[in-house]
């Protein structure tokens, strides 16, 4: 069988790779685990976000950034970061508009490209 790797432009999949190895059940696993659980935390981000829920923000940011480590998008890792940061200490709040867009452009791109990996797979279970 003739692998192929596909360059996506919002994600990198080393570190699933990296988890997986030669697994690819495992992998089509761990893409799902992301497909279930980033949208259900990113709503949860999105609805804290404009209750002005601080501390649950906090939470689920911190969360987060385990799920954003398998993703390999530095900047939503960054972003999510530094959102985790100003809610810890309560300082600079003012930039929090800014991290959400951040986080809400990027999510829909790499959702996608996480879709198109996941359909590339021919795993028989």
């Amino acid at each position: 069988m003739e692998s192929t790797v596909t360059v996506y432009q919002y994600i990198d999949l080393n570190y699933i790779e990296l988890m997986a190895g030669e697994d690819e059940l495992m992998k089509q696993l761990m893409l799902e685990m992301l497909l279930d659980e980033l949208p259900r935390e990113l709503d949860k981000l999105y609805e804290h976000y404009e209750y002005q829920e601080w501390d649950e923000l906090r939470r689920v940011s911190h969360k987060l950034k385990i799920v954003f480590a398998f993703l390999g998008n530095d900047l939503l890792s960054s972003a999510n970061r530094e959102l985790e940061q100003l809610l810890r200490f309560r300082t600079g709040l003012e930039k929090l508009p800014e991290l959400i867009t951040i986080i809400q452009k990027i999510y829909p791109k790499v959702l996608e490209e996480l879709r198109t990996e996941y359909e590339s797979l021919e795993v028989f279970v």
